[in-house]
């Protein structure tokens, strides 16, 4: 069991007002000019500035090579090293990197190609909250994107790396690190484009804390969306075979991909700090170029599973589960409907769903993917509003338009209707209300 002592500097303190991010000429820091000035945002906040002396430090102390990456190929390596955690590690403290002295915060991490065309709903949803402390904004996208950006996204851009489609693991890694350099970024939540939120701000920042788990020294816990329609990807093997296997080595070395097995899940999750740290400490991706015989025919991006992949390896096939979706006892609970319906924050609706999971009008935009929206019911937006869950609802067209009635009638845009939505129908206006 995990157990650590997380020091206050890495925990808890002051949210910085500022977006990071790095370039060839070193660290690069700009303000928020849309909310706070330099002025304000600054005021008793050390930022991270050797991030990679970090990382190594972290790494040589608590790490430890794996002992063989076969990727589930008998007789065949990875071209790359992971590691995982110390046995010796079961007590120790993360050190700060920087200092933080305030509320802790929740990163927004956005990848995109080009456009942002909901960056202005992002802006005013953020505005909304309670606490703007509370929120900070990263965005990558190709270093060939030419539109121009909101104000909103300018200050947070960082320096773009290698990214293709189902290819998004460095651009994910280079947001973990632009996130990590703010001490206070405890919780850290991957968007697309095509993300709208659907809950209040508040909200969204209460339901990220809220569960916590006593193997991560009372940690909030990674948040990671397992769904029916994902299936499990590795060699075909029996569940029992696996459980055997974890519990004769509970170890992370017990995480090979012939003794183990990788969900496919949905790539918009939340990391903890903690796991964001272990990720980009290992400064890995999946190696392409050996591809595993398994992963063709699931048709599924390496993106979509490599977090748990990567987590697996690092902590174990037994002690994953108990790090992730409020601390989950085994494997076995991990598609209970409760807890999809708490840990799934981005609601998707699949093409095998009739009536287009009643959310609206929709069409197939991709061979494999979820569906896109150009129309949303407001009935049904309220209804998700009033709820804690989901967090955010994806595949939105930048047009997408809402409709009331059986005839569908439009009413407006939903980037300029969404806003007034969760301010007039969320739990939090609600409860606010009365109390």
């Amino acid at each position: 069991m995990f157990v650590w002592t997380v020091a206050a500097a890495f925990v808890y303190g002051f949210r910085s007002l500022l977006a990071v991010g790095w370039g060839s000429s070193g660290l690069r820091l700009a303000s928020l000019s849309l909310f706070h000035s330099v002025r304000e945002a600054t005021r008793g906040s050390l930022m991270c500035d050797d991030l990679d002396g970090f990382l190594s430090a972290f790494k040589e102390r608590h790490l430890v090579p794996l002992e063989k990456t076969t990727l589930g190929q008998p007789n065949a390596s990875s071209t790359e090293q992971f590691y995982c955690v110390k046995p010796s590690s079961e007590r120790f403290a993360l050190e700060g990197c920087g200092e933080c002295r305030g509320p802790p915060s929740v990163a927004l991490l956005f990848l995109a190609k080009d456009k942002v065309p909901f960056g202005q709903l992002w802006a005013d949803w953020l505005g909304l909250a309670s606490d703007r402390r509370k929120f900070t904004v990263y965005l990558h996208r190709h270093d060939n994107a030419t539109a121009a950006l909101h104000p909103l996204f300018n200050a947070s851009l960082i320096e773009p790396v290698d990214t293709s489609y189902g290819s998004f693991i460095l651009g994910e890694n280079a947001l973990w690190r632009a996130a990590l350099r703010d001490p206070c970024n405890q919780m850290m939540v991957l968007l697309s484009v095509t993300h709208v939120p659907v809950s209040h701000p508040d909200v969204v920042y209460d339901v990220l804390f809220e569960t916590r788990s006593d193997d991560m020294g009372g940690l909030p816990t990674s948040r990671i969306c397992y769904r029916d329609h994902f299936k499990q990807s590795g060699p075909d093997r029996r569940e029992a075979d696996v459980v055997d296997s974890i519990a004769r080595d509970p170890s992370c070395q017990d995480a090979e991909s012939n003794e183990g097995y990788d969900r496919k899940h949905m790539q918009w999750r939340t990391y903890n700090r903690y796991h964001a740290v272990l990720t980009a400490a290992q400064g890995v991706n999946y190696p392409h170029g050996e591809l595993p015989n398994w992963y063709r025919p699931l048709k599924s991006a390496s993106d979509e599973w490599f977090p748990h992949h990567v987590l697996r390896r690092t902590l174990g096939n037994k002690a994953v589960w108990k790090q992730v979706n409020g601390g989950l006892g085994d494997w076995s609970q991990q598609r209970e409907p409760h807890i999809e319906e708490l840990f799934c924050d981005t609601a998707l609706c699949w093409k095998n769903k009739k009536d287009f999971c009643g959310l609206g009008t929709a069409y197939q935009c991709s061979k494999w993917g979820p569906l896109c929206f150009s129309q949303l019911k407001l009935g049904k937006l309220k209804e998700l509003i009033r709820s804690r869950h989901p967090l955010f609802f994806r595949k939105v067209l930048p047009n997408a338009t809402m409709i009331i009635n059986s005839k569908q009638r439009e009413v407006g845009l939903v980037s300029e209707m969404l806003l007034p939505l969760i301010r007039d129908n969320s739990q939090h206006t609600v409860q606010s209300a009365v109390s």
